[in-house]
């Protein structure tokens, strides 16, 4: 297939999400700017192929030389929600991948284990390659929680559970991934035209992951000004979505 040739039937498809013959008012290759647990309350059951996500890790601090913040950051509880949400949306058989930090490992494994029906597949390791700030030991890599619903399948043969890809300049945005890491979690859990969520989805490198594999997007971001970032950089590789 033309992936090219995809990619641009994706950028002006209009279809809605449709579950039992009613449809719902969320379009495919769409980015809606508002708060992520009100919007997915609307989202149909069983709609989404997977879910890949960098929330606001609770830290309660700014990020860079320019003390950039991220809205929604002031406790962890503010992302669980929302992942506590994605279960209702996920179909049976699923993946979501959430990033975080260790700082807050422990307490996301127990609220997982202890008040939702994921289970826990692994802790994956991203190894930054670069190191960054830190007092005594510099941060050299992210934590990424593998959550399932149902028995998934998992589609690259041996991939370790540390995965290296150098961290990306972080100037659209504080937490930005690397494309090709995001790919990666893509390509082990999904197949062509998925559909794959990201609540939280900053400046977009989900939905420009998802649609360099011929996948379907669906985002949601709360602040508009990595809305607006996220609405153009997508324009700008000709992936342009539906505005909300």
């Amino acid at each position: 297939m033309n992936s090219g040739i995809f990619r641009k039937s994706l950028c002006h498809r209009s279809s809605l999400f449709a579950l039992n013959g009613r449809e719902s008012s969320f379009r495919l290759n769409n980015i809606i700017c508002g708060d992520a647990l009100h919007i997915l309350k609307q989202l149909p059951d069983k709609s989404i192929d997977l879910v890949v996500t960098d929330p606001p890790y609770g830290d309660n601090i700014a990020y860079g030389t320019h003390n950039r913040t991220i809205m929604g950051n002031e406790h962890p509880l503010v992302a669980l929600a929302v992942m506590a949400e994605c279960y209702r949306t996920l179909k049976a058989n699923t993946t979501a991948y959430m990033f975080c930090g260790s700082r807050h490992l422990g307490f996301l494994r127990s609220f997982f284990q202890n008040y939702t029906k994921y289970a826990i597949r692994d802790v994956v390791i991203w190894d930054k390659v670069l190191r960054g700030r830190g007092h005594g030991f510099r941060h050299q890599y992210e934590c990424i929680l593998v959550l399932e619903k149902g028995k998934p399948r998992y589609r690259i043969p041996g991939l370790p559970n540390v995965l290296r890809f150098q961290r990306t300049r972080a100037i659209q945005h504080p937490h930005e991934k690397p494309v090709e890491l995001i790919q990666t979690l893509i390509r082990q859990s999904s197949d062509e035209r998925a559909v794959v969520l990201d609540p939280f989805i900053g400046s977009g490198t989900t939905a420009h992951a998802a649609s360099r594999l011929n996948r379907y997007y669906v985002g949601v971001e709360r602040d508009p000004t990595y809305y607006r970032i996220a609405i153009t950089r997508l324009q700008q590789t000709a992936e342009i979505p539906r505005a909300a």
